[in-house]
C-alpha cells in the first residue's frame, strides 16, 4: 500500500515532462530569415535543442513553463526534450522551412534571370544593366571570388556597369565569368547571379538568299464544337489551401494530421476547416512515401532506432502518421 501511494505522489508532485508547441512545422514568412520555437513545459523545466544528436543550446522555462528559442537557421532539422528532476519528455522534431523569396534581395540581369551572357565590343569591353531592390549594395566578383568591384543600385533600383571581356588577342579565352551579388538592409544576400562575357568576333557577311512567293492556301472553316456545361467554381481560398500544402510538402515530409492541423492553426496558415479539408482531399502525394521521408529523416539527423522512430511516427505530439504508412516506413527503411 505504502509503495502504491509513493509512486502516486511521485507522478503528481515529480511528474514527467511534456512539451506543448504552437507548430512543430516553422514556416518562414514574409522577411523572415531564422524560425522561433514558442512551446510550454513544466516550470522551470530546463529545454535542449539537438542537432545531429548533440545539443546545440539550452534554457530553463519561466515559472509558468513558457520558453521561446530563437534564430534557429533556415532548412533545417532539430530534436527539443524537455528535462526536470532526473526525468525527461519525449523528444519532439522540430523542422525550420526554406527563406521565402520576400526575405531575399531581389536581383536580375537585363534578361529577367540570375544567368545572363554577353557579347564583349572590339575594344573588350560589355555593359550590362539590370534590377534589384533599391539602393542595394551590388558586388561584382571574378572567377576566384575576389571582389572586383562595388556599386550601389538608384532609388528605383536599376543599375548598370561595364565590365572587362576575356581579351581580343588569338590566344585570349573565349569567355570570362563574372559573379553577381546584392544586398539590401537586413535581407538575405542574393549571390550566384553569374554573367558570361564572349570574346569579340567579326560578323562575316552572308549573300543574300532570294525570297521564295508563298502561295496563300485557304482552309475550310472548321465548326466550332458546342459548349460544354461548366462544373461549379471552386473558391479561391480552396485553391491557395490546396497551394500552401503544396509548399509545405515541398519542403518537409507531413502526415495529414499534421498537415491539416498547419493548415486551419491560428499559428500557422488559419484556413478554415472546409478549406483545409479541400488541400488534403486534393494534394498529389503518396502518404506512405511522406511517412518514409520522415523517418529518413530521423535515422540520419536523429540517430534513433527503429522502434523510436516508429514511435514518433505515429505520437500525437510527434508526426501522427497512420500505424499502417509508418509500418511501410520501417519496413522500407533501409532501401
Amino acid at each position: 500500500m505504502s509503495r502504491t501511494i509513493m509512486v502516486f505522489a511521485d507522478s503528481k508532485f515529480n511528474p514527467e515532462p511534456t512539451i506543448h508547441l504552437n507548430s512543430s512545422r516553422i514556416k518562414l514568412k514574409d522577411t523572415e530569415t531564422s524560425g522561433i520555437i514558442k512551446g510550454k513545459t513544466l516550470p522551470n523545466a530546463n529545454v535542449k535543442l539537438i542537432s545531429k544528436g548533440k545539443t546545440i543550446f539550452q534554457k530553463e522555462a519561466n515559472k509558468n513553463g513558457n520558453f521561446e528559442i530563437k534564430g534557429l537557421p533556415a532548412d533545417s532539422i532539430f530534436q527539443l526534450i524537455s528535462y526536470k528532476n532526473k526525468k525527461h519528455s519525449s523528444k519532439y522534431k522540430i523542422s525550420i522551412g526554406e527563406i521565402p523569396d520576400s526575405a531575399i534581395t531581389k536581383f536580375e540581369f537585363s534578361n529577367d534571370s540570375a544567368l545572363y551572357e554577353v557579347k564583349s565590343d572590339k575594344n573588350n569591353r560589355a555593359k550590362v544593366s539590370g534590377k534589384t531592390n533599391p539602393k542595394s549594395v551590388i558586388k561584382i566578383k571574378n572567377e576566384d571570388g575576389k571582389t572586383l568591384d562595388t556599386l550601389k543600385a538608384d532609388k528605383n533600383g536599376k543599375w548598370s556597369i561595364t565590365v572587362d571581356g576575356p581579351g581580343t588577342k588569338k590566344d585570349s579565352p573565349n569567355t570570362i565569368e563574372y559573379e553577381f551579388s546584392s544586398k539590401s538592409g537586413k535581407l538575405k544576400e542574393n549571390n550566384d547571379n553569374y554573367l558570361t562575357v564572349n570574346k569579340f568576333k567579326e560578323k562575316k557577311k552572308e549573300p543574300e538568299k532570294p525570297v521564295e512567293d508563298k502561295k496563300e492556301t485557304s482552309t475550310p472553316m472548321e465548326s466550332a464544337p458546342a459548349p460544354t456545361p461548366s462544373a461549379p467554381a471552386v473558391p479561391a481560398e480552396y485553391y491557395t489551401a490546396l497551394n500552401n500544402a503544396n509548399d509545405y510538402l515541398n519542403y518537409t515530409a507531413m502526415s495529414k494530421k499534421e498537415l491539416y492541423e498547419q493548415l486551419t492553426s491560428q499559428y500557422g496558415e488559419n484556413f478554415p476547416a472546409d478549406a483545409a479539408q479541400y488541400a488534403i482531399d486534393h494534394v498529389k502525394t503518396d502518404w506512405n512515401l511522406q511517412a518514409l521521408k520522415s523517418a529518413k529523416s530521423y535515422q540520419k539527423n536523429v540517430h534513433m532506432s527503429n522502434n523510436e522512430i516508429y514511435e514518433q511516427l505515429i505520437s500525437e505530439y510527434g508526426e501522427q502518421f497512420e500505424p499502417a504508412e509508418a509500418n511501410y516506413a520501417i519496413q522500407h527503411l533501409n532501401d
